[in-house]
């Protein structure tokens, strides 16, 4: 059950898909664009044959919670891995290619990151309140960074948690206690907000923290969901009231 919440101490916001949009567009598009530009390198091989099995590898790849742990910390070599295990699969090998096409994907993906309208001016509405502010973000060091350079995001926050850097990640309670104490605050007085029903909802509910899920895609909670967030936004803009510029509890 969902609880009523105070104006918080200090607010936790996951990085991707909550302050910038990761998952959001149409990246099987993107993905058949790379497959067929690339695709002469494989002999024999149809387009759609390979779009279809790397689709096919990668869902089942993220499924597992420890292969997905590992690959999130090093997101070009899981791409690459997953071209290379299609390729192969249809009976037609070619690493180096395999390789070149997943780069390709790897880096138009990456260019395509942006910060969601309105998050830049939240970030900086929280950062001049006496609210703290601190950033956790699963991934590896050098993607995640990357990001947050591109943004100047470290500007905003209090403290930063990335999960390549930390030795540990989200859904891990070590996260969330260790940001809770390097912020001075308790969990039952700060929230955390993110688009993730397990990473930002369930697990920091169980901790104490008012747990905001961000539904940025606006699709509701999935039907069978035994998670229930203490509030649903489709935007951390919502988080500010705009008739009186104070956090909406």
């Amino acid at each position: 059950m969902s609880r009523v919440a105070m104006r918080p101490s200090a607010i936790l916001f996951d990085l991707d898909d909550t302050i910038l949009r990761y998952e959001g567009g149409d990246y099987r598009k993107l993905w058949r664009a790379c497959v067929e530009e690339h695709c002469h390198h494989f002999d024999g091989l149809a387009p759609r044959d390979l779009f279809n099995e790397i689709q096919s590898i990668s869902e089942r790849f993220w499924r597992d919670p420890e292969r997905h742990r590992r690959g999130r910390l090093d997101m070009r070599a899981a791409r690459q891995q997953f071209v290379r295990e299609a390729a192969r699969s249809l009976g037609s090998p070619n690493d180096q290619a395999a390789n070149e096409l997943a780069n390709h994907y790897h880096e138009r993906r990456e260019s395509e990151v942006v910060p969601f309208e309105g998050a830049l001016e939240t970030l900086e509405y929280f950062k001049k309140s006496p609210i703290k502010t601190a950033l956790l973000t699963n991934g590896g060091t050098d993607t995640q960074r990357r990001k947050i350079e591109s943004y100047q995001l470290d500007r905003f926050f209090d403290c930063i948690l990335i999960e390549g850097e930390f030795g540990k990640g989200k859904p891990n309670p070590d996260v969330y206690l260790h940001l809770t104490r390097e912020l001075g605050v308790s969990e039952r007085e700060s929230w955390i907000v993110g688009d993730n029903l397990e990473w930002e909802v369930r697990v920091p509910q169980r901790l104490g923290f008012y747990a905001i899920w961000n539904d940025y895609l606006g699709r509701g909670l999935p039907r069978e969901s035994e998670v229930v967030p203490d509030r649903i936004v489709k935007s951390i803009h919502e988080l500010i009231d705009p008739a009186t510029g104070l956090p909406i509890p």
